[in-house]
């Protein structure tokens, strides 16, 4: 009986010390993901005694039997290239110690969705813009592809382009001199990416002609009588105005040609920009006729009686006979001149009924013409002002909090700019004003 006891204790004492040999093979804590350009590293502390590490993963529903990553590795590190972008997986890692093997610890990732980056806006035009980015690494058709959209800066909502594949996508339709916020995600299988997000700003309708052999010398409309000779760069702001009434027809006006050589007829029309959009569309010319000598044009020009109150600009272009005007017309034989018109009520307009709220309500600019600090009550709900040439060059921009604002133009070029409001709905309210 005294042998069977000892025989027994010694077992206990065996087994006592392989299971304290079995607990010196720690299991691995503090399990770790990072993820850079497609490459996924898992890690954990290194733990003391260990050979290998073995490592295991799975899709995040499935049994650890269907495990699709089984590895055995010396160091407390691994990393695996191009798991498909938004997967979740676990994973799970144990410690090989001489004497024995550890427990598993496990955790959960999700592969990012990674955001596009290096926007770009090219080709500019009044109408439109080429948007481009570069693809993240890792980005597979097959599964992902990216969306599109744009809006007016300021505005609320966001208009959809739709989706591609490729990384570049056209916008058509925009407004002149109008400054749009555009935004691109990666859509992955089962979340998107962050917004990549990037502004840029529509071209101006400019016109400028040669007018080294013909140009406009005389004009007169109403209170302007402008003389001139040939303008450098075949363009000029004059900052001339005046006013005209709507619904009027007698409203007499003067042209005439200066002429460098042997005489060839002239082509020449006028537009107004009654939506103050920065273009001068077809729909907008107000007169158009041929001049055959170097004498002075006498003609009439009628404004509608639906033409809105308020101050637009207004263009006069000459070219070569045969030359196709249009409203944002360069490179011609001729010259542009642009001119200010502030369009009052006249008796043929409706006439609107007065409220103290439309008034108080109204974006008010004054003075107007402006030596140094412009003055600018502001409706409620707008959001951002922002300040263009008529090149359509930005000048200035800031985000409303009040309702005066106080703009300091001292040290801004002597010419005609354009007021743009943007409200929180992504209305856009426009205004012109000239600096003296």
């Amino acid at each position: 009986m005294k042998q069977i006891r000892s025989t027994l204790l010694a077992a206990l004492m065996i087994m006592g010390s392989l299971g304290n040999a079995w607990g010196q093979c720690a299991t691995p804590t503090n399990l770790q993901t990072n993820y850079s350009n497609n490459i996924s590293t898992f890690s954990w502390n290194s733990v003391n005694g260990a050979t290998a590490y073995v490592i295991e993963m799975k899709q995040f529903w499935a049994p650890w039997v269907l495990a699709e990553v089984m590895d055995t590795i010396t160091t407390n590190s691994y990393s695996l290239t191009g798991i498909m972008h938004s997967l979740t997986i676990d994973w799970r890692v144990k410690t090989l110690c001489g004497t024995g093997v550890s427990a598993y610890d496990s955790a959960s990732y999700t592969v990012p969705c990674p955001q596009p980056t290096g926007p770009n806006t090219s080709n500019v035009t009044m109408t439109g813009a080429t948007l481009s980015w570069t693809a993240p690494a890792g980005y597979n058709t097959f599964v992902s592809d990216f969306v599109v959209a744009y809006r007016p800066y300021g505005s609320n909502t966001w208009i959809s382009l739709g989706h591609t594949s490729t990384n570049t996508m056209n916008v058509t339709g925009l407004q002149a001199s109008t400054t749009y916020e555009w935004c691109v995600n990666q859509t992955c299988p089962y979340f998107i990416s962050a917004p990549l997000i990037a502004t840029f700003t529509t071209a101006g309708c400019t016109s400028a002609g040669n007018n080294s052999t013909e140009w406009i010398s005389h004009f007169k409309l109403g209170s302007i009588n402008r003389n001139s000779g040939a303008e450098n760069g075949g363009y000029v702001q004059t900052n001339n105005s005046t006013n005209l009434s709507a619904g009027s027809n007698r409203n007499r006006t003067e042209i005439a040609v200066g002429n460098n050589g042997s005489f060839s007829k002239k082509a020449f029309e006028i537009f107004i920009d009654y939506n103050d959009n920065g273009v001068y569309e077809s729909n907008e010319s107000i007169y158009s006729g041929t001049i055959k000598n170097t004498k002075t044009m006498k003609f009439s020009i009628s404004i509608p009686s639906n033409a809105p109150s308020g101050s637009h600009g207004m263009r006069v272009i000459m070219a070569r006979n045969g030359t196709n005007i249009s409203g944002c017309i360069s490179g011609f034989n001729g010259e542009t001149e642009d001119y200010t018109v502030n369009i009052t009520g006249g008796s043929n307009k409706p006439t609107a009924l007065p409220t103290v709220v439309e008034e108080a309500e109204a974006l008010v600019l004054y003075p107007n013409p402006v030596g140094d600090k412009l003055n600018i009550t502001v409706p409620t709900g707008v959001t951002v002002l922002t300040v263009y040439d008529v090149m359509g060059k930005q000048i200035h921009q800031q985000y409303v909090a009040d309702k005066q604002v106080q703009i300091n133009v001292s040290d801004w070029p002597a010419t005609q700019y354009i007021l743009q409001a943007i409200y929180e709905n992504g209305r856009k309210e426009i205004k012109r004003f000239a600096k003296f």
